[in-house]
């Protein structure tokens, strides 16, 4: 029942976009599960709710702050 923030970036939906040059350990944080991500989006999609941050806030703000 708490709020949770999720942030997907653009490029970790699509698995096929250009590949960039960097360090292996970056790259492994960057590129492995990609192939994944779609399914999973999709899972969290079906299974949560979700809702804006204006509407997160209007939700959770105190009656008196709200006058």
């Amino acid at each position: 029942g708490r709020p949770l923030i999720f942030y997907i970036h653009p490029r970790e939906i699509d698995p096929d976009h250009p590949r960039l040059r960097m360090p292996m350990a970056r790259r492994f944080k960057s590129y492995v599960g990609l192939r994944s991500t779609r399914a999973k989006l999709e899972r969290l999609l079906r299974d949560f709710r979700f809702l804006t941050f204006a509407d997160m806030l209007d939700r959770t703000r105190a009656p008196e702050a709200a006058a």
